[in-house]
C-alpha cells in the first residue's frame, strides 16, 4: 500500500488509520474507525486505510481486500480409461478431469497426484507432469491432494474405471496368396481386404510397426494399395480399430509372399544317333511344385504331380515346361534339344575293293573314320574289303557323337544264272542301286553287239534272261551299268538256258 520510492513523506511521519466504510475514511473522524481486531462474515470484504501527513494534514485513502478462504473440500473419483495408442498403458491427462475431484471447482485450487496415499506431502514423491500421465495396466487407483492455500487442503482417491474395448472377432490375420513376380521380395498388395470382417462404422488406420503405431506415426497413406518389400524387414503389420463410445483396438495381418518357381534349364545336346535316349530332370527339390506340365515338340502333353521328369527323348525340337507350386504360383520356361554337331559324310568313293570317305566338319577339328562302331581311324580310306555291304561312319575325335551312316557296298556281279523255273538261280539281280544316289542304266548286249535288255532304276535291275518276253539262247552276254555316281560295272553274264 505504501511505497516509499514513490513518496516524499517517510512512513513516520504519517497518522495511519482504518475503517469500514471508505467514506468515513475521508472524513477522518472516529465514526467507523477500526480500532481493535475487525471480524467478517464474507469471504470477500473490504476495508480503507488512511494515510494522513502529520505535518500539513493532508491524506490519500486506499481499500484493502480481505479475502476468506476455506478449506477446499476434495472427493472420491472415477475416471473412465482407454489405452488409445494401444502400448499397454494408459495415457492420461489427470488435470483434464479437475473438477470432479473437489466438491466445489476452483481455479485458485492446485491439485498434486500420489501413487500411494503415504506419499502425500513428501518432497518428491508427487507425480510429474499430471498432464501426460502414464498409468500401469495394474494400477486402479491413485490419490490427489488439492489446496487453495499452502496446508490448506484436502486428500480423496483417483479411481480409474477401463473403458469397454472395442470387440473384434479375429485380430490375426495372413495375406499368404500373393506370388512374387521376379521374386525380388516387391508385391503391391492390399492390406483393406480384412476390414470386410468388421462393422462399416469402425475406422482403421495402418502401421508397419507397432511402436509406430504406439506413438501415433507413420501411418501408411494408402493400405489398399501398398508397396510391401520384403528387404525392410517386418512382415507384420499393424491396424488400429476405432468406434465412437469404445476404447480401440487392433489386429496384425502377416504377410508372406510366396517364390515363383523361376528355372532355366540348358539346352541339352543329343547324341542322334545314340541307342539311349536323354534323361532330362532338373532340379526342383526346393520349389514345393504341387504339377509338372511338358510340351514336347510334336504337341504332346505329359502332365501330373509326379512328372518331374523325362526320359528316353530322342526328339530334337523345343520343349516346354509349366511349373506350379502348392501355393499356385505357375512359371513357365521353354529349353530346346539339339543333336551335339557331328561331321557330314558327303561322297563316298570305291575302288577296286578300297572305299574312299569323304566328310565335313568343323574346320579345325579332326576328324577319324569307322565301318564298325569300335575301331577308328585316322585315314579316310579303308583298304582291300572282302565283298559285301558296309556302313561307314565319321566323327570329330574328341566326341562320342558320330555322324549318320553311309552305306556302302563291294559289288559281286552274278556271273551266270538259270532261267528255267525251277525256283534256283532264275534271275541275274544287280541290288542296292540307292547306295550310288540318282538313276543308274543298264544295258545288255548279245556277241553280235544287239541290245537285249535296257533298263533304268534307282533300286536294282533284274533281268529274267528274256528279250520282248522270248527265251534267249544258252550264251554270254555283255553287260554295262552306269550307276549314279557315275561309276560303271561291266563284264559278261553266262545264261543257260535248257535248250
Amino acid at each position: 500500500m505504501y511505497d516509499p520510492n514513490l513518496n516524499s513523506i517517510p512512513l513516520s511521519d504519517l497518522i495511519i488509520s482504518y475503517y469500514e466504510c471508505e467514506d468515513d475514511a475521508n472524513v477522518g473522524t472516529t465514526v467507523g474507525k477500526i480500532n481493535s481486531l475487525h471480524y467478517t462474515h464474507t469471504a470477500n470484504a473490504f476495508v480503507y486505510v488512511r494515510f494522513q501527513s502529520k505535518k500539513d494534514g493532508c491524506y490519500s485513502v486506499a481499500p484493502i481486500n480481505l479475502l476468506s478462504y476455506f478449506p477446499t473440500k476434495a472427493k472420491n473419483s472415477v475416471i473412465s480409461i482407454c489405452d488409445n495408442n494401444l502400448d499397454g498403458y494408459y495415457d492420461v491427462n489427470l488435470l483434464e478431469y479437475k473438477n470432479y475431484m473437489v466438491q466445489n471447482p476452483d481455479d485458485q485450487n492446485v491439485y498434486k497426484f500420489y501413487l500411494r496415499e503415504s506419499d502425500i506431502n513428501i518432497p518428491g514423491k508427487e507425480i510429474k507432469n499430471p498432464e501426460k500421465f502414464k498409468l500401469n495396466p495394474y494400477i486402479s487407483k491413485i490419490w490427489v491432494y488439492v489446496e487453495n492455500l499452502t496446508n490448506c487442503g484436502s486428500i480423496a482417491e483417483v479411481n480409474f474405471k477401463k473403458g469397454n474395448i472395442l470387440t473384434l472377432n479375429k485380430n490375426q490375420f495372413s495375406i499368404n496368396n500373393i506370388c512374387d513376380t521376379g521374386n525380388d521380395g516387391k508385391e503391391q498388395i492390399n492390406l483393406t481386404i480384412f476390414e470386410n470382417n468388421f462393422s462399416a462404422s469402425y475406422t482403421y488406420e495402418y502401421f508397419e510397426k507397432d511402436s509406430d503405431m504406439w506413438q501415433n506415426q507413420n501411418k501408411i497413406q494408402n493400405p489398399a494399395y501398398y508397396a510391401y518389400d520384403e528387404t525392410k524387414g517386418s512382415s507384420t503389420f499393424y491396424v488400429k480399430v476405432s468406434q465412437e463410445g469404445f476404447c480401440p483396438n487392433f489386429y496384425t495381418i502377416e504377410v508372406q509372399l510366396n517364390k515363383i518357381p523361376i528355372i532355366n534349364i540348358a539346352d541339352y545336346y543329343y547324341c542322334k544317333n545314340a541307342s539311349q535316349g536323354l534323361e532330362i530332370k532338373p532340379n526342383f527339390s526346393t520349389m514345393n511344385i504341387a504339377n509338372y506340365r511338358w510340351e514336347l515338340p510334336d504337341g504332346t502333353i505329359i502332365e501330373g504331380a509326379d512328372k518331374n521328369y523325362l526320359s528316353g527323348i530322342k526328339t530334337i525340337g523345343t520343349y516346354t515346361l509349366s511349373l506350379t507350386t502348392v501355393y499356385n504360383c505357375s512359371y513357365t520356361t521353354s529349353f530346346r534339344v539339339l543333336n551335339v554337331d557331328t561331321p557330314e559324310i558327303v561322297s563316298l568313293i570305291e575302288q577296286d575293293n578300297n572305299f574312299e570317305v569323304t566328310a565335313q566338319g568343323i574346320s579345325g577339328k579332326k576328324i577319324v573314320y569307322s565301318k564298325d562302331l569300335v575301331h577308328w581311324q585316322d585315314s579316310n580310306v579303308f583298304y582291300n574289303l572282302e565283298a559285301g555291304e558296309y556302313n561307314f561312319y565319321a566323327k570329330y575325335a574328341d566326341s562320342d557323337c558320330y555322324s549318320d551312316a553311309k552305306k556302302g557296298k563291294i559289288f559281286t556281279v552274278q556271273s551266270a544264272f538259270t532261267p528255267n523255273g525251277d525256283g534256283i538261280n532264275d534271275y541275274w539281280v544287280f541290288s542296292d542301286l540307292d547306295i550310288f544316289g540318282g538313276t543308274s542304266t543298264l544295258q545288255i548286249v548279245d556277241k553280235f553287239g544287239k541290245v537285249v535288255c535296257q533298263q533304268t532304276s534307282n533300286k536294282e535291275f533284274r533281268w529274267d534272261g528274256k528279250t520282248q518276253s522270248r527265251s534267249l539262247n544258252t550264251d554270254a552276254y555283255w553287260y554295262v551299268i552306269k550307276v549314279g555316281n557315275g561309276r560303271i560295272y561291266q563284264g559278261w553274264i553266262f545264261l543257260k538256258n535248257r535248250n
